[in-house]
């Protein structure tokens, strides 16, 4: 009978510890992790022993990472605090399939395996969209955990190396995983941003719903107020700890008038703190003229299409560092895009999308001109593109950003794809002395203020 009591004492005080702790809940697969602070974090990991919904936000945090809060991707510790959860209402949701997921990377026994390609399977023929774009992100954080491989005859056909052994190959085939012989995949050093796409996107338009913010990025959303209090929204990347990378028609009007903004509010992480914004103080712009944009001048347009935003709030970024002047360093690549065709990501947050989400697209791009004179060369995206995504940076899959997107262009075969505003020589130098706090010297940039 005490003993009894003593079980009943700690499940109490386990349930009212629960109670009393703010807890995050991910009340839905359309929800990214939660932002915490560090005493957060450490508080949970104080219940996480007494408190199932406190170990089930540790779990996620172990799988997923957080740059932020210094957790890196660790399979042991999620399996740790993973058992821990069980009594969670996560527990049949979410970690649901981040254990399935462990299960491909670390089962023994095949027949496990097995059974968890096909509880994915069973995601990704769900008829909700959310449902199906979580499974394909989950599956694509893997390729942090396993060795991605290419298929020997080129192309885009992406896997995953699992297995004890190494003898299985986990890729895609007409929507559905399937495991396969490693015969027909060799390593490859390049990690693409991601290893599987939706099988129902039309081509051309690859788009892939992200859950987690990319490894050393922060990119968030623009929001723009101008004179006749219309709004509008793009994407922004994070340059370092005060400079932002965007386009500059963003900054203006959408009319051959050119009317600047009268305010600008960055959005860090529009999902996870959406009341969190700051406020941009200054601009640098290469001219831009919207009337070009309207008569169908797109070389010209988009040869200018470039601006840096610096915050009126300098904030700290994993990783990067202040310089003994108190300037902060680069720390994301730039680099200029060679004339040959290759395969570009971006990430961006489209107005056609719900919940304010990241998504990242991955298209094939050709060389479309370079009208002398301008500042930029333009390439050309096989990706169409909404609005919501002007602005945003497109990288090759080294990670180096090689330019914004701009605008919609029409092709030579008659599709519509989206025009990159792409770095020349003369503007990288430019944007890394403006960074540093010095003056451009190869391009003329206008400097607005807010």
């Amino acid at each position: 009978m005490l003993l009894f009591c003593a079980v009943a004492n700690a499940a109490s005080a386990a349930d009212d510890a629960c109670q009393r702790a703010a807890i995050p809940r991910s009340e839905s697969l359309t929800t990214v992790l939660p932002a915490l602070s560090g005493e957060q974090f450490i508080h949970l990991q104080g219940l996480a022993s007494q408190c199932a919904d406190a170990a089930a936000v540790l779990a996620e945090l172990a799988f997923w990472g957080e740059t932020q809060l210094g957790v890196a991707r660790d399979l042991s510790a999620f399996r740790r605090y993973a058992d821990l959860a069980k009594g969670s209402a996560e527990w049949l949701g979410r970690l649901r399939l981040l254990r399935a997921a462990d299960e491909i990377v670390s089962a023994k026994a095949p027949a496990e395996r097995l059974f968890a390609v096909q509880q994915f399977n069973w995601e990704l023929l769900s008829d909700s969209v959310p449902r199906r774009q979580y499974a394909l992100a989950v599956l694509n954080e893997l390729r942090w955990y396993v060795p991605v491989v290419r298929r020997r005859e080129g192309g885009n056909s992406w896997g995953l190396l699992v297995g004890a052994s190494g003898s299985s190959v986990l890729s895609m085939d007409k929507g559905v995983l399937v495991l396969g012989d490693a015969d027909a995949f060799a390593r490859t050093d390049t990690r693409p941003a991601a290893v599987y796409f939706p099988a129902d996107h039309l081509a051309g338009n690859r788009q892939l719903r992200q859950w987690s913010m990319p490894q050393g990025r922060q990119i968030g959303r623009l929001y723009t107020v101008y004179p006749d209090r219309s709004d509008g929204h793009c994407t922004v990347t994070r340059l370092n700890a005060q400079w932002l990378l965007t386009a500059a028609h963003c900054l203006f009007a959408a009319s051959a008038r050119n009317t600047p903004a009268t305010s600008l509010y960055y959005y860090p992480s529009p999902l996870s703190r959406p009341l969190y914004r700051v406020a941009v103080e200054q601009a640098w712009v290469l001219p831009n003229h919207h009337r070009d944009l309207l008569s169908g001048n797109v070389l010209a347009y988009t040869g200018r299409d470039l601006a840096l935003l610096k915050i009126a709030q300098a904030a700290t970024i994993a990783g990067a560092g202040d310089d003994s002047e108190g300037r902060s360093p680069m720390i994301l690549e730039l680099a200029v895009l060679g004339r040959e065709a290759t395969d570009l990501v971006s990430y961006s947050y489209p107005s056609d999308k719900q919940y304010d989400s990241l998504w990242l697209s991955q298209c094939a791009s050709e060389f479309y001109g370079h009208m002398p004179g301008a500042a930029l060369a333009v390439h050309r995206l096989d990706c169409d593109n909404s609005r919501g995504q002007s602005g945003a940076a497109v990288s090759r899959f080294d990670g180096a950003i090689v330019g914004v997107l701009s605008a919609r262009v029409s092709g030579g075969d008659g599709g519509v794809g989206t025009a990159i505003a792409a770095f020349t020589p003369a503007v990288l130098a430019d944007i890394k002395q403006i960074v540093q706090g010095q003056l451009p010297e190869n391009m003329h940039w206008q400097v607005l203020g807010f």
